[in-house]
């Protein structure tokens, strides 16, 4: 990578690929896209490819992906939005700030050009100087507002961390399918564009980093591990292979660190609890493991780690653990990574259990019964709740693809089209049944990770046809808001949901349905919505909208909405 202070280099060598890589290459590429989004458009379906390399290393889900992908007209020339904390994508500006927090910016260009060009950083630059001048973004029509949306997301985030101890990088990815290294005239663009970004962010680390097809063959070829081994130094095991052993902090350490020197985000994914890195009870653990000599080994003072594995056995000294899930102890698990090189760690120890259940519902229940100690994200937790596994069978039935546990159905290649995330469908039932579009469109991580509305919104009494209605009727309104070729992008993004509010109540003929209304309409949901309801509903929002300004804060404020539900 090209930093804002390297003089200008060559790339790295091997950007070369041989006929059978460039072969083995396309191949995956067409493979993939049968499999995960067989009627897009080449180049959409590319984009999508290439970030979900990028992004590998945090194991994001579809809909995070998706998210952050601003292709499709009125981005600057940018492809990929991406705000990571301690390698966890940033969704909404409800973040909180802790201290040490580890940001990375990832802002992408894609093409399956075979040649680089340097009107692309052109555009890039464009993008990052609209990003952090900090002025406002309302009179930019360059912009469209899903990336508008996404760049005060980062300013929302960096306003609230940069008073306290943090580290920043931003990269730069340039992607194409070229296999020559990048002109001169490029890389010295491309500093001009890290050394701007190192004007406005000082303390920020920016770099440069183009990927030519090898780059993207090498990322491809990159897999997952799924078996990682455990050092160990007492253990006993059970008759269905669960082990509880004791380890040193070292190996335990060891074990969480990827070949990059990263923590294994991945290995976190199933455990709902955030990283809370300044409570008291971190802090604590942090001053033990921090101080080199000590009195008490750690295992005294500390609940240990919970495991879930497929499989596990020991030999000799090394527990080898397949599909390693780390379901209690997260804020332990990070503290001893970041006290790694702490030497007193190889003599202290630390007490882990690898359980291997042999249901998912057992796997679930352990996750919920330790994760009720610290504070969580709600929606999260809710995923391990009986309504959720029964959503997702309901689901199944009308082909979707319930994304309950973040990423499981991407790494299955199921269809991007034919998944449904948590958060959308919360917020279909923001929209159907609380008819609140303006908060499904604005505001639905509040309302989902309320202990208030979260019950509301995924009640367990609720008859499963509710949640499918829901989900179906929005997709529908989706895809026609989408199809409108007389409406701006701004405005799909706009309206989309208050379509979804205005089909519920004219299906179910009523101004507030219930959950039973919803459930009935089932039926109605699973076949083609009549065209003319949908072409009214949309007209009426579309008036209303531009009546009260045209633009994302009339979507988002409650005039709008009040009027429209009048």
């Amino acid at each position: 990578m090209i930093g804002a202070n390297t003089r200008q280099k060559k790339p790295a060598a091997g950007w070369s690929m041989s006929t059978l890589q460039t072969n083995a290459l396309n191949i995956n590429f067409t493979l993939w896209k049968n499999a995960r989004m067989p009627t897009a458009e080449e180049d959409d379906a590319f984009e999508i490819y290439v970030l979900e390399q990028i992004l590998k290393n945090a194991d994001p889900a579809d809909a995070e992906i998706e998210a952050g992908n601003l292709g499709g007209g009125q981005d600057d020339g940018v492809d990929g939005f991406y705000l990571l904390a301690d390698n966890t994508i940033v969704g909404d500006d409800n973040f909180a700030p802790k201290d040490n927090v580890v940001l990375e910016l990832i802002v992408s260009q894609v093409t399956r050009s075979a040649s680089w060009s340097e009107g692309k950083i052109h555009k890039l630059s464009s993008f990052m100087r609209h990003l952090l001048e900090w002025e406002p973004l309302d009179g930019i029509d360059l912009i469209n507002q899903k990336a508008k949306d996404s760049m005060m997301l980062f300013r929302s985030v960096y306003e609230k961390v940069m008073v306290k101890p943090h580290k920043l990088s931003v990269r730069l990815v340039y992607v194409t399918k070229s296999e020559n290294t990048p002109s001169s005239g490029i890389i010295a663009r491309a500093e001009e564009v890290t050394r701007y970004i190192k004007e406005k962010l000082p303390k920020s680390t920016p770099s440069f980093d183009p990927w030519g097809a090898s780059r993207i063959f090498d990322a491809v070829q990159t897999c997952r591990e799924t078996t990682l081994l455990l050092g160990k130094i007492r253990h006993f095991d059970m008759p269905d292979t669960s082990v509880v052993c004791l380890s040193t902090v070292s190996q335990f350490a060891k074990f969480l660190e990827d070949e990059h020197g990263n923590i294994r985000t991945w290995v976190m994914d199933p455990n709902v609890r955030d990283y809370q890195r300044n409570n008291p009870v971190n802090k604590q653990i942090r001053e033990n493991l921090n101080s080199p000599t000590f009195k008490e080994d750690f295992w005294w003072l500390n609940n240990g780690i919970t495991i879930l594995s497929d499989k596990c056995f020991v030999t000799g000294n090394t527990v080898s653990i397949d599909n390693p899930e780390l379901v209690n102890g997260l804020q332990t698990s990070h503290e001893v990574f970041n006290a790694r090189s702490n030497p007193s760690l190889n003599n202290r120890h630390i007490l882990i259990k690898i359980i291997v259940a042999p249901e998912e519902s057992s796997k679930n229940a352990i996750t919920k019964a330790t994760n009720y100690q610290t504070a969580v994200n709600l929606i999260s937790l809710k995923a391990n709740d009986p309504i959720q596994f029964a959503i997702e069978d309901r689901l199944l039935h009308s082909g979707l693809y319930y994304d309950r546990k973040k990423g499981k159905h991407r790494r299955l290649n199921r269809p991007i089209s034919q998944m449904v995330s948590m958060k959308a469908l919360g917020q279909a039932i923001i929209a159907a049944f609380l008819q609140k579009p303006s908060d499904a469109r604005a505001r639905p991580d509040s309302l989902l990770n309320s202990e208030k509305s979260a019950p509301i919104i995924f009640g367990d009494q609720y008859p499963l046809d509710f949640f499918a209605a829901c989900i179906l009727i929005d997709r529908q309104c989706s895809e026609f808001v989408n199809s409108d070729t007389e409406l701006s992008q701004d405005a799909k993004t706009d309206l989309r949901f208050y379509l979804t509010t205005l089909v519920v109540r004219t299906l179910a003929q009523k101004p507030e349905p219930t959950v039973n209304d919803i459930a009935k309409l089932v039926t109605a949901a699973s076949t083609p919505i009549d065209p003319l309801m949908l072409r009214t509903s949309l007209d009426y929002a579309s008036q209303t909208y531009v009546a009260f300004g045209g633009n994302d804060k009339a979507a988002k404020g409650r005039a709008m909405e009040s009027e429209l539900l009048k």
